[in-house]
């Protein structure tokens, strides 16, 4: 998966905010491996495979699940979010998750 940088700001927003397009792209296109296969993404794989920071990882991943870019099931964990099963939200493909899997801000 490699979006150009304005396709990508579309998506996701102004990525700038959060770290440089490619981190996006290289975080997405992790999600996307493992939703697509038997495995189960968490916070824990983007990091492994792409090499970033886990920091890093934990920040792209909050913005991605603030702006509803992902889905998956906060967990409790020393990281955050603590996200469990991640995986993207797609134009026309039904939510995995539903209502349980989105950023739901505290009051």
């Amino acid at each position: 998966m490699c979006l150009p940088a304005a396709a990508l700001d579309r998506l996701v927003g102004p990525a700038t905010a959060v770290g440089p397009t490619t981190t996006f792209q290289d975080v997405l296109a992790v999600i996307g491996w493992y939703e697509d296969a038997d495995g189960v993404c968490n916070d824990a794989p983007p990091g492994h495979e792409t090499g970033l920071d886990p920091t890093t990882v934990d920040e792209v991943l909050d913005y991605l699940w603030t702006a509803d870019q992902i889905e998956g099931i906060m967990t409790l964990g020393g990281r955050h979010p603590s996200l469990d099963d991640v995986r993207r939200v797609l134009p026309g493909r039904d939510r995995f998750w539903g209502d349980d899997g989105r950023y739901l801000p505290h009051p």
